[in-house]
C-alpha cells in the first residue's frame, strides 16, 4: 500500500492507494476519518434544531438525541450526499487531475452517530496528457485554402446552384479565410499527440450512444429505420460511428490543447469578453449555462484564435 497523497484542504480524506487500470483509469482507496461523518450529522442536528419545532421544547431546545431519532433518515441522507461532495471535490483538488469519478460502493451504512474511520473504493478517468505542440510545424499555404475553395464553389456550379453560388461569390473573402482557418485546425490536430488508450472511454461510448439516438429518433420521425436512412445517405452505422470517434477524439485534443496554451501564454477571460459573448446568446441559451461552462468556453475559442493567428503569421 503506498500513500500517494495527502490532502493538505481537508484533513479528513486521504487516498492511500492508487492502482493503474486502463489507459487513464485509476482504481483509488480512500480512508475516510469519522470525524468528518460525525460533522455532518452534527451540522444536520443543528440545522433541523434551529428550524424545527419538537412537540413540547421551544426552537433550539430539544435534545440533541431527540432530533437524531426523529429525523433520522433525512439527517444521514442529507449528510451522505455532504460527504460524497466532500470526498469528490478533496480528489479533484488532489494532483490527480480527473476528468470523471465514480463511487464503486456505497457507503450509507458508514454514515451514523460515532462514525468510525473507513475505507471506500473508487473509480476515476485522468486527464490525458499531451506534449507540447511545436507550431512552427504547422504550416498552410493560402493556396491550398483556395484550392479547396474553388473546388467546392465548381461542385455547386455544375450543381446550377445560382443561390449558393452567389452568395459564395458575395462572400468569397470571408468563406475563404474560414476553410484556411479549418485547413489551418487540421494540420494541427495531426501535430497534437495523444495515446489511445489515455482517452476516457466514456467520453466515446456516451457520445456515440447520444448521437445514435438522435439519429433514430430522426428517422423515425421521416418513418424509416436507422438502417434505411444510413442507407439512404450512402453511410453505414458502422462509418457513422467511427466518425463520431475521431469527432471526440480531436475535440479533446483541442480542448487539452487550448487549455495548455493559455496557460502559457496568459490567456484570461475578462469582463468584456463575457458581456460580448453574452451578447451573442439567446435567452434559452444563457439559461443552460452556468458561468464556469461560459468562463471556460470562451476561453477555448479566445486560445484557439490566437494560436491560429500565430499559425497565419509564419505560413
Amino acid at each position: 500500500m503506498r500513500i500517494i497523497m495527502n490532502n493538505k484542504k481537508n484533513k479528513y480524506i486521504n487516498i492511500i492507494e492508487s492502482k493503474k487500470d486502463k489507459g487513464s483509469q485509476l482504481d483509488l482507496t480512500l480512508n475516510i476519518k469519522g470525524d468528518l461523518i460525525n460533522e455532518a450529522i452534527n451540522k444536520g442536528i443543528d440545522e433541523l434544531s434551529a428550524n424545527k419545532e419538537i412537540k413540547g421544547f421551544r426552537k433550539g431546545k430539544a435534545p440533541r438525541e431527540l432530533i437524531y431519532t426523529q429525523y433520522k433518515e433525512d439527517i444521514i441522507k442529507n449528510a451522505y450526499t455532504n460527504v460524497q461532495n466532500t470526498i469528490i471535490n478533496s480528489i479533484y483538488d488532489s494532483d490527480i487531475t480527473p476528468m470523471r469519478i465514480y463511487f464503486k460502493e456505497d457507503f450509507i451504512n458508514n454514515i451514523k452517530l460515532n462514525a468510525e474511520d473507513f475505507n471506500i473504493e473508487m473509480k476515476c478517468y485522468q486527464k490525458p496528457k499531451i506534449k507540447k505542440v511545436d507550431l512552427s510545424k504547422v504550416k498552410i499555404k493560402k493556396d491550398e485554402a483556395k484550392k479547396k475553395f474553388d473546388k467546392e464553389k465548381n461542385k455547386y456550379e455544375k450543381e446550377n446552384n445560382e443561390e449558393v453560388i452567389k452568395d459564395l461569390k458575395e462572400n468569397e473573402e470571408r468563406y475563404l479565410n474560414n476553410v484556411y482557418e479549418s485547413l489551418i485546425i487540421e494540420s494541427l490536430l495531426t501535430n497534437i499527440i495523444i495515446e489511445k488508450d489515455d482517452i476516457p472511454e466514456y467520453m466515446i461510448t456516451e457520445h456515440i450512444k447520444k448521437s445514435i439516438d438522435n439519429l433514430e429518433s430522426f428517422a423515425k420521425d421521416m418513418n424509416l429505420t436507422l438502417k434505411k436512412y444510413l442507407s439512404q445517405n450512402n453511410t453505414s452505422q458502422e462509418k457513422i460511428t467511427e466518425d463520431l470517434e475521431k469527432e471526440v477524439i480531436d475535440q479533446l485534443k483541442l480542448d487539452l490543447f487550448t487549455e495548455e496554451f493559455a496557460k502559457e501564454n496568459n490567456i484570461e477571460v475578462t469582463k468584456e469578453d463575457i458581456d460580448t459573448q453574452l451578447k451573442t446568446m439567446t435567452e434559452e441559451e444563457m439559461k443552460n449555462i452556468n458561468a464556469e461552462e461560459l468562463v471556460y468556453n470562451i476561453r477555448y475559442y479566445k486560445s484557439l484564435k490566437e494560436a491560429v493567428n500565430l499559425i497565419k503569421n509564419q505560413s
